[in-house]
Formats: structure tokens, C-alpha cells, sequence
């Protein structure tokens, strides 16, 4: 399954809300920023695998830095590369955002060069971490759903993609 940049751009967009739904968060047009440091979301790093899109997926995240952290995902389904993305959290301003680049198993990028997805922080509560459009909840220490709202052939839909940790790095 290949997402378009249509449908990623698309996790800005309200659409009517469903029980996974709710778990997905967005800024209004005015609202700020949430305010938090890379600190608070240092327990990310590590590789992490699971399942969603219809395929297995892997996301590894390096240990936060002053104000970043890095990280790459990838999905492949029956043993091939649908895509991937490079992932940055960078602390700026007293706030974060998560910022992705996409790419076709080719490594020819979806956004154009200068261009990323960014999902600004609407708050950190607790274990859970609301970006406008995306939520990561860690739900146990090595185990984490993200929530994903996708516009898909004109209807929004939220994504459930679960996570375990299976190597946990050293800060």
C-alpha cells in the first residue's frame, strides 16, 4: 500500500470523529504550540517494530541530542520495501515538532526537496505525546501505539500502529 503525499499532507484536516479518533488531537488554526523539551520524549529511543499499513513495520530512534532527535522508519510487506520515511523531533522555541520526509523503496522522495511534513506539539500528557495529527501513547515501558489521522479517497480515518521495543538504547 503507498500512501500519497495527498494523504499525509491530509493529518491537518477535520473529519468527523470516530473512537480511534479521539485519540488524535489537532491545533486549531490560532492555537500555539504545546511547550515541552526533547527530554520528555528521550524514552523514543531504540528500535521498535510492528504491524499496520498492512505490513510489518520498524522505526529506530538515536538518542536525543541538546534539541533533536533522529530517526528512520520503514514498511515492507511479505519480505519487500513499500517505503520510508526520515523522522527528526526537534526542540525549537520551548515547543516540538516531529518533522518526516517520505520515500519510495527507489529512495525517490515524496515532499519536494526542501519540503517535509511537520506535526507541531499540542501537549504531552502523562506517557502520551499529542503532535497536531499524530499521537504516540506509550502504553507500557517497551510498548507504544501510534495514532495516525490519514485522509484517504476523501474520508479521514485514524491509523492504529502498535509498537514493542526490542532493543532499547543507552542515553
Amino acid at each position: 500500500m503507498r500512501l500519497s503525499l495527498i494523504a499525509v499532507a491530509a493529518f491537518v484536516l477535520a473529519g468527523t470523529a470516530t473512537a480511534d479518533e479521539t485519540k488524535v488531537r489537532q491545533l486549531t488554526q490560532d492555537a500555539k504550540p504545546g511547550t515541552a523539551t526533547i527530554a520528555q520524549v528521550s524514552w523514543l529511543a531504540g528500535r521498535w517494530v510492528g504491524e499496520g499499513f498492512g505490513g510489518q513495520l520498524e522505526e529506530i530512534y538515536s538518542p536525543a541530542t541538546k534539541n533533536s532527535m533522529i530517526g528512520h522508519f520503514q514498511m515492507t510487506k511479505d519480505g519487500a520495501a513499500q517505503f520510508f520515511e526520515f523522522v527528526e523531533i526537534r526542540q525549537e522555541n520551548g515547543s516540538l515538532a516531529y518533522r518526516v520526509k517520505h520515500f519510495n523503496p527507489d529512495l525517490t522522495g515524496w515532499e519536494e526537496k526542501e519540503k517535509y511534513v511537520s506535526f507541531k506539539l499540542v501537549a504531552i500528557e502523562g506517557a502520551t505525546i499529542y503532535f497536531d495529527g499524530l499521537t504516540i501513547e506509550r502504553v507500557a515501558p517497551d510498548t507504544a501505539i501510534h495514532w495516525i489521522l490519514l485522509g484517504r479517497k476523501g474520508e479521514m480515518k485514524v491509523e492504529k500502529l502498535v509498537y514493542r521495543r526490542v532493543t532499547p538504547l543507552d542515553p
